[in-house]
């Protein structure tokens, strides 16, 4: 037997490295495996440095958030100490509680179990730090449960940006969430309100959702179950959780339509936004121009495969048997948030039929009974006056800022629009839904939270993905000169200048931060206040 010629190139290369071996230096720069004592150790240096920024951003975002109107540690707005009774309540009983005692006596309010989860969650945190530190006492535990939540559900974002972008994109969206200035008020150090669930829940069914609508047959069940768990603790936490099924819905139609006819379900979803847009009083303008867009594209795409619109009807049968398992995922997790809903939330059997109802009502189909405003006498529950004003107010507070990331949001959306990948049409969906929510509460804006970040994250990605793709292409405009960005110190430097104005806008506001009584009370007359109270 003789070898062959690839097989003598093999065993010259093993004999080269076994006489000599590479050095530390050849070894830190291939980024290879090394053996420390036996140990194979596998250094990812890009990947501990993703690491390390998203850490520092946990950090920052606990430190900031503890910081916040520090002088003030109360309970913020009466909700907050109306949850902390019920913890209070449940730590007591070791159980969850029927009645809050400390309100209208001397029978007690009835304590519904869709205000549970919040209390029950404190008290776990509580029992958790106090076996670690028994002076820590529950009204302590409670002054740091909203930025510690906060803080983890920058991991959800992160994971939820890093499936549509990578890293890149996860690492934008965390930073994003890390600095919004309309959060920081429900989030502080002493905030208990739901707001702080909102942004948790929120963040991780974005990223549980991004991973069911792109898993495979074998995997889609795992990620079934745990998004439908964590939908049922959201419903058992706030109520308001349920407008956001239509999120989980109407991306699997546009998926379903755009499989079986390529710009099918995105011109039909346009035609919808256009008709919406002309029906509400705030925020057309948002509606009309993604439907536009949306319509134009779709009716672009069909163009081009005219004839698939012959055989149309064989085309989605065909696009619902090839998508069978995803079908099945979504009901497997409806039916697990179903069952936490009844079980533990105490909604009736027929939940949903009373929200399809109540969606009816918005749209004006059917007797729904007026849709989802309300004619309550509080400011967040009342039909905003000028929708980009208020969308302002609960982001950035900065209007140059908010238009920045107003800029990559609409990059965002094109791009999730030509594209019309399936974690794409999830985006956008979670997009409208919250914008049609806040057309008649003011508090539905706050459902951008989790949102916002990954969209404008999203659209940073996507300049950078054009520009890639231009300096591929040997043009006038892809000159020598677009390769000095590629410079590690010319990217560090322009992340540094585009942040700096985001992270001061955060502390700044962060600063002059007060609980209630709001502005209006000098922190002087707030302090003789609380004096004469300990007195």
């Amino acid at each position: 037997h003789h070898p062959s010629q690839s097989q003598v190139k093999r065993e010259s290369k093993r004999s080269q490295r076994k006489n000599n071996p590479p050095d530390s230096q050849t070894i830190f720069k291939r980024a290879s495996p090394l053996r420390v004592v036996g140990v194979r150790l596998n250094f990812n240096f890009k990947r501990w440095i993703v690491v390390g920024f998203l850490a520092a951003l946990m950090i920052f975002s606990f430190v900031h958030l503890s910081s916040a109107g520090s002088d003030y540690k109360v309970l913020t707005t009466s909700d907050s100490g109306f949850f902390y009774g019920i913890a209070r309540s449940t730590d007591k009983l070791d159980g969850l509680p029927d009645t809050y005692e400390l309100s209208h006596p001397p029978q007690g309010k009835s304590v519904g179990g869709s205000t549970q989860g919040q209390p029950l969650m404190l008290v776990m945190f509580y029992r958790g730090l106090h076996t670690l530190n028994p002076t820590v006492s529950l009204m302590d535990a409670s002054q740091y449960f909203s930025p510690f939540l906060f803080m983890l559900a920058l991991i959800g974002i992160f994971l939820a940006g890093r499936e549509l972008g990578g890293n890149f994109a996860g690492g934008a969206s965390a930073f994003f969430m890390s600095v919004l200035v309309g959060s920081i008020y429900w989030t502080k150090i002493g905030a208990f309100d739901r707001e702080i669930s909102l942004v948790f829940f929120g963040a991780w069914m974005f990223y549980l959702l991004a991973k069911l609508f792109n898993s495979t047959k074998q995997e889609i069940w795992k990620y079934s179950i745990l998004s439908g768990l964590v939908y049922g603790l959201f419903l058992i936490t706030w109520p308001g959780a349920l407008f956001i099924a239509p999120i989980l819905i109407l991306p699997l139609v546009l998926i379903l339509l755009e499989r079986a006819v390529s710009g099918l379900g995105i011109s039909v979803w346009g035609v919808f936004l256009l008709w919406f847009g002309n029906r509400v009083s705030v925020g057309s303008g948002l509606f009309l121009a993604i439907g536009v867009a949306a319509f134009l594209i779709g009716l672009f795409k069909i163009a081009t495969n005219w004839d698939a619109l012959s055989k149309i009807e064989n085309r989605i049968f065909a696009s619902i048997r090839s998508h069978l398992h995803l079908i099945g995922g979504i009901a497997v997790m409806f039916l697990v948030t179903t069952l936490l809903a009844i079980t533990i939330g105490g909604y009736k059997h027929d939940f949903w039929i009373g929200f399809a109802q109540r969606i009816g009502g918005f749209l004006g189909l059917g007797g729904g009974g007026g849709g989802l405003a309300s004619p309550r006498v509080a400011t967040e529950m009342q039909v905003p006056g000028n929708y980009l004003n208020s969308l302002n107010v609960q982001l950035f507070r900065n209007v140059f800022l908010l238009r920045i990331t107003m800029i990559f949001s609409g990059f965002a959306i094109l791009k999730a629009l030509w594209t019309r990948k399936k974690r794409e049409l999830l985006l956008i969906t979670w997009l409208i839904i919250p914008a049609a929510m806040a057309t008649t509460q003011a508090r539905f804006f706050r459902v951008f939270w989790p949102m916002w970040p990954v969209l404008a994250a999203y659209g940073i990605w996507t300049v950078i993905w054009i520009g890639r793709r231009l300096m591929k292409t040997p043009t006038l405009i892809t000159s020598k000169w677009l390769d000095r960005f590629k410079q590690p110190i010319v990217i560090a430097l322009v992340a540094i200048v585009f942040m700096t104005p985001f992270i001061y806008n955060a502390r700044a506001n962060a600063t002059n931060t007060r609980p209630i009584p709001h502005g209006g009370t000098r922190p002087s007359v707030y302090h003789s206040l609380v004096d004469s109270y300990r007195w």
